[in-house]
């Protein structure tokens, strides 16, 4: 009998409002699942990782510093057996509508009875975005609303791949999207595939450095605000003025300080849009 692969579980107390941030925040950093209890969040993540604690705890910090009563001193640890995370993700993940025009569900559910122009099939895996978190709600609302047929767009982050899967089945196209994790890149050359829009869809694991010169009419980034605030500069100097960029990952209490950002990086603000404690924005 094969050995089953053991898996460090990370329970850390967190309060119920910023339990969203601190989910999204584990799976950027590698877990393979996370899962809600009362009182705080356990991330699951395959064993031999040894660099996750203090990423963790100054994470903690920084939600400290916007108000939250976190315990960064109260994290466990724990190794376990692996589990059945498909069985695990089944009891809970069912399809859910975003929009008038967009609904997701997994693969194992059957359609909904009406009939969307983008329907969305997307199993939970190890990479982020599955269109239940707030961050994802907000863009693929910012998405629908601003995208014009045949749109070259560029997916930042694209984890699981659902909004570049939603700007294809929207009309846009060509289409790319990078993440700097490989098996989210793969996951989401994956879904593209399972969703019939793989063609058109250049999928690639790397960073922003790695993509080539070359026009885009919007650029999606979903990903944490330190990280999209670093890329503003490059952001900037790469696209032409009339680029458009949907930013999400943002708390609403970082709202002020990201819109500083975008200012002093050159960029126009012009719409935000709240989802619970999480907000996305359209700029220029």
């Amino acid at each position: 009998m094969p050995t089953r692969e053991i898996f460090l579980a990370i329970t850390i107390p967190c309060p119920t409002e910023c339990s969203e941030a601190l989910a999204s925040f584990l799976f950027d950093l590698g877990a393979a699942g996370v899962e809600e209890q009362e009182g705080g969040l356990t991330a699951y993540f395959a064993d031999g990782r040894t660099d996750l604690l203090e990423p963790i705890r100054r994470y903690l910090g920084e939600l400290a510093e916007l108000g939250y009563p976190v315990q960064p001193d109260g994290i466990t640890c724990a190794e376990i057996a692996d589990r059945d995370w498909n069985a695990e993700w089944k009891k809970s993940y069912t399809g859910f509508e975003i929009s008038a025009r967009i609904y997701i569900k997994p693969t194992w559910e059957a359609p909904p009875a009406r009939l969307y122009p983008c329907l969305i099939e997307i199993d939970p895996e190890m990479a982020f975005g599955t269109g239940t978190h707030s961050t994802t709600r907000v863009c693929l609302r910012l998405l629908e609303a601003g995208l014009r047929p045949g749109a070259r767009v560029l997916d930042i982050g694209t984890g699981t791949g659902i909004l570049a899967i939603a700007a294809a089945k929207l009309g846009a196209g060509p289409i790319v999207a990078f993440d700097v994790d490989p098996v989210a890149a793969a996951t989401a050359r994956r879904n593209a595939v399972a969703n019939g829009v793989h063609t058109g869809l250049d999928i690639f694991a790397g960073e922003l450095a790695d993509l080539p010169p070359q026009p885009f009419d919007l650029v999606l980034a979903n990903i944490q605000r330190n990280v999209i605030v670093k890329m503003l500069p490059e952001l900037r100097r790469r696209f032409p003025a009339d680029t458009e960029f949907i930013f999400s990952g943002i708390l609403g209490e970082e709202e002020t300080l990201f819109s500083d950002a975008l200012a002093a990086a050159g960029f126009i603000l012009l719409e935000i849009r709240h989802d619970e404690e999480w907000l996305g924005c359209r700029a220029r």
